[in-house]
């Protein structure tokens, strides 16, 4: 009896221990950016951990490629310095394509790729291409394309068309697997970025007449226009005459 009265105090305690433990063992997990920034969960950095970044360091990954702030500064003045400005504005964006180039041309010299004398870009690409070389288009996917979209076709007959169909498909099927390749890289590569910094640069992109205009609840007009566009400037007084109605127009891009 007094055995039974000291074992279920102590099942009672493990039965209360057991949920805290494991909640503690999940809080205390790395958190990734699409946790934090949902506006991001569909770019390359997505699976990317959020980490206090030790001095210097932007972003690095578990295969050994690392950025450093000033690697990416320097990256950022190569550019035309009229599009700087806009630039800086979108560097979450600017670094993810920066990171998927470096990982890609690593999996490229892994692979066998490393023709000294070609760009980085040409050995990327033949590395793609190698990844999709084995992909096909059977005629039952024309045909099926061409009973799908038969008023794109303009009445032409399946033979007239079925090669061109084939070409179409064929490169759209490569483009998806190269999509879909590119999209797993980011979790077998482990990636890890400067959590203060991303914070500071997630920030500056949302501070932007879109975004605003997205979350204000109200119905609002944004111009993008060109100087020396005839149709943007003939555009001009009609654009006028909604604003003396009130409808809100928080940019007027002119580049």
């Amino acid at each position: 009896m007094m055995k039974n009265l000291i074992i279920k105090p102590v099942i009672h305690i493990l039965v209360l221990l057991i949920p805290a433990f494991c909640f503690a063992a999940g809080t205390a997990q790395a958190k990734l950016v699409s946790d934090v920034y949902p506006l991001l969960s569909d770019r390359f950095l997505k699976s990317a951990e959020l980490v206090e970044a030790e001095s210097g360091m932007l972003l690095k990954t578990g295969t050994g490629i690392s950025i450093s702030l000033q690697d990416f500064e320097t990256s950022i003045n190569q550019y035309d310095p009229k599009l700087q400005g806009q630039i800086k504005e979108n560097l979450i964006f600017l670094l993810d394509q920066d990171i998927i180039t470096r990982i890609l041309l690593q999996e490229a010299q892994k692979s066998g790729i490393q023709d000294k004398n070609a760009e980085p870009g040409d050995q990327i690409s033949d590395y793609l291409a190698s990844r999709v070389k084995d992909v096909t288009v059977t005629a039952k996917d024309a045909q099926t394309f061409y009973d799908e979209s038969k008023e794109m076709m303009g009445g032409a007959p399946f033979d007239q068309v079925q090669e061109n169909i084939k070409s179409f498909l064929l490169e759209r099927k490569k483009q998806e697997a190269v999509q879909g390749y590119i999209k797993d890289l980011g979790d077998s590569h482990r990636l890890q970025i400067n959590r203060k910094w991303l914070e500071a640069q997630y920030s500056i992109m949302r501070n932007n007449p879109v975004d605003k205009a997205r979350t204000s609840g109200k119905p609002t007009m944004i111009e993008f226009g060109a100087t020396g566009c005839v149709p943007c400037d003939m555009m001009q007084p009609i654009l006028n005459s909604l604003r003396k109605m009130g409808v809100p127009s928080p940019s007027e891009k002119k580049d």
